[in-house]
């Protein structure tokens, strides 16, 4: 689901999204992060992005500490993979 929203800075699109569990299967995941890729695509250039939800992912510890802070658990799978190369 997403919204597109004018602001007195810009536009924003607010992105909410509940990415499939580690146990779906590969095509599921290939689906969802396609559907997600074309909606990231859709948005113009220069607009700010709020993607929220749950992304069922772990990145690892050493990676993107400025976003995920204290949350960041363990190491790297199959979603955070996925996750960071659709970034």
């Amino acid at each position: 689901m997403s919204i597109r929203m004018r602001t007195g800075v810009g536009y924003i699109t607010v992105i909410s999204a509940y990415a499939p569990t580690l146990l779906t299967s590969a095509k599921d995941k290939d689906e969802f992060c396609e559907q997600l890729s074309d909606l990231l695509s859709s948005i113009p250039a220069g607009h700010e992005i709020a993607p929220l939800g749950d992304f069922n992912t772990r990145i690892g510890a050493d990676l993107w500490t400025s976003v995920i802070a204290r949350f960041r658990v363990g190491k790297i799978n199959d979603n955070g993979q996925r996750l960071l190369e659709l970034c």
